[in-house]
């Protein structure tokens, strides 16, 4: 969105300026290369911001497949543990008085 504005409020300025000038031929012609500028620098900045977000994203699934992976290990280590608490709990019970 900001790209939008900052291009909008940049090219209102430079049109009045350009009309205030006099000559519109001329005006016309710098109108267009202006335009074709400011297109071009917010084609390229939406493309920075698209790398950036896909590199973000690269990221965050990247931890994320990290933390299912250890939640897995600890899930298993639980399960482990439960069983080996369930086989001590029956070794003791063979020994009450």
């Amino acid at each position: 969105k900001w790209v939008v504005e900052e291009f909008g409020t940049e090219f209102k300025t430079q049109l009045l300026e350009s009309f205030s000038n006099g000559d519109n031929a001329e005006n016309m012609e710098s109108i267009q290369e202006m335009l074709e500028d400011k297109i071009n620098e917010a084609i390229e900045k939406i493309n920075t911001m698209s790398r950036s977000v896909a590199s973000e994203a690269e990221t965050v699934s990247a931890s994320t497949e990290e933390e299912t992976a250890s939640m897995l290990e600890i899930a298993d280590a639980s399960r482990r543990l439960a069983e080996q608490a369930q086989d001590l709990q029956n070794a003791l019970s063979k020994f009450q008085l």
